[in-house]
């Protein structure tokens, strides 16, 4: 069991090191409750890697009829210029099936080394449905 978490570390740690130029994570979780399938990527589109495309995508489905009502998808495509490796900034629109839709405006913050890759993105947003702003907090360890 110890062999299999160092495997599983350092194969981590290796991971981390190449996220500079793609990173794509796929979640899918079922149970008797719900099922919930996340998928969030980011990608440089230029060479010069001054501009990157996150994109944010969900959905969620209870299998109970008393909670139907919380069954939800979303999905958030957000456009990055990169003002250096640490610091990113960019517009996205956002749809969810409850909430409608929402433009924001994001920051997205990297802390990245050997042994951590931490992402921070606070966003400032207007929803339409509910003509009011807000803002939020992403962030992934």
């Amino acid at each position: 069991m110890k062999k299999l978490r160092i495997i599983s570390f350092v194969f981590t740690v290796g991971l981390v090191n190449a996220l500079q130029t793609q990173f794509t994570q796929i979640e899918l979780i079922s149970g008797f409750d719900k099922t919930d399938f996340t998928s969030n990527s980011s990608y440089f589109i230029n060479e010069r890697k001054a501009l990157s495309i996150n994109t944010l995508a969900y959905f969620q489905k209870y299998n109970d009829d008393e909670n139907k009502g919380f069954d939800e998808a979303g999905v958030q495509p957000t456009l990055f210029w990169n003002n250096n490796e640490h610091i990113s900034i960019g517009p996205s629109l956002y749809y969810n099936s409850i909430a409608g839709y929402s433009r924001r405006l994001s920051t997205k913050f990297i802390l990245k080394n050997i042994h951590l890759l931490l992402v921070v993105i606070p966003s400032v947003a207007h929803s339409e449905k509910m003509d009011a702003g807000y803002a939020e907090a992403f962030a992934q360890y």
